[in-house]
C-alpha cells in the first residue's frame, strides 16, 4: 500500500521541515505515552522516519526490544546511523507487508495511518493487529482535526506536497480513529497538541 523509497526524496529535510512548521509539536506528542511501554517489551514501529524517536524508546525502556520498519531507504539509514551500535533494534526497509512472523506489545504508528485511504486502513489495521499480543497497546500519533480553516488549509497543502514528492495514495485525512474502531481497538488516554491539530493516543483491543 505504501510505495518504497516514495519518501527518499524528502528524508534529509523532513525533520526539519515538520519542527520548521510544528515546533516541539511533533517531538512532544510522540513521546506523551512512552511512558505506558512495559518493561522487555516488544516493540514495533511503523514508519519511524528519522529515527529520533528510538532513543527516546530506549531512555523510557532500555530493555525492550525494537522492530523498525520504514518505506525508505534513506530513512532506514538515517535511523541507523542514529543508535548505531545498539544491537536491540532490527531495521526492516519494507511496509506494513513485512513485519513477519513476530508477535508485538507495541506497535507505534507516528503520522503513518494518514498516508492511506479508509479502504486501505480497513485492511492494513487487520493486517497489523494479527501481530499484536492480546494485552497489546497501540500508540497513534497522528493530525486528527479539519474543525478549523487553518486546518483544513495546512492539511491541503500537506497532501498536496506530499502526493507530488512521495507518491502516498491518501489525498484526504483519513478518519484513522474509525478505522481502529472498526478493527476492535479502543481509545483510551488521549493529548491534543498544535491547537488539538495533533493527537496522541493510547489504544488497545476491545
Amino acid at each position: 500500500y505504501l510505495m518504497l523509497n516514495g519518501f527518499d526524496r524528502v528524508a534529509r529535510f523532513y525533520d526539519f521541515f515538520a519542527r520548521l512548521v510544528y515546533g516541539n509539536s511533533i517531538v512532544k506528542s510522540q513521546v506523551a505515552f512512552l511512558h505506558v511501554i512495559r518493561p522487555k517489551a516488544k516493540v514495533l514501529i511503523l514508519g519511524g522516519g528519522t529515527g529520533w524517536i528510538l532513543d527516546h524508546i530506549l531512555v523510557a525502556q532500555p530493555d525492550c526490544e525494537i522492530v523498525f520498519i520504514d518505506a525508505s531507504a534513506r530513512m532506514i539509514g538515517l535511523a541507523r546511523k542514529k543508535v548505531a551500535g545498539k544491537d536491540s533494534i532490527e531495521f526492516i526497509h519494507g511496509t506494513e507487508e513485512n513485519i513477519g512472523s513476530g508477535s508485538f506489545d507495541v506497535v507505534l504508528t507516528p503520522f503513518f495511518l494518514d498516508m492511506f485511504t479508509a479502504e486501505s486502513l480497513a485492511v492494513i489495521v487487520p493486517m497489523i493487529s494479527k501481530h499484536l499480543n492480546r494485552e497489546a497497546v497501540w500508540l497513534v500519533v497522528d493530525f486528527s482535526s479539519r474543525e478549523k480553516y487553518w486546518q483544513r488549509t495546512l492539511l491541503r497543502i500537506m497532501y498536496t506536497f506530499f502526493c507530488a514528492a512521495t507518491k502516498i495514495e491518501a489525498k484526504s485525512l483519513p478518519d484513522w480513529n474509525l478505522a481502529l474502531t472498526k478493527g476492535a481497538w479502543n481509545k483510551g488516554e488521549s493529548k491534543k497538541f498544535y491547537g488539538e491539530f495533533i493527537e496522541a493516543a493510547v489504544y488497545r483491543r476491545s
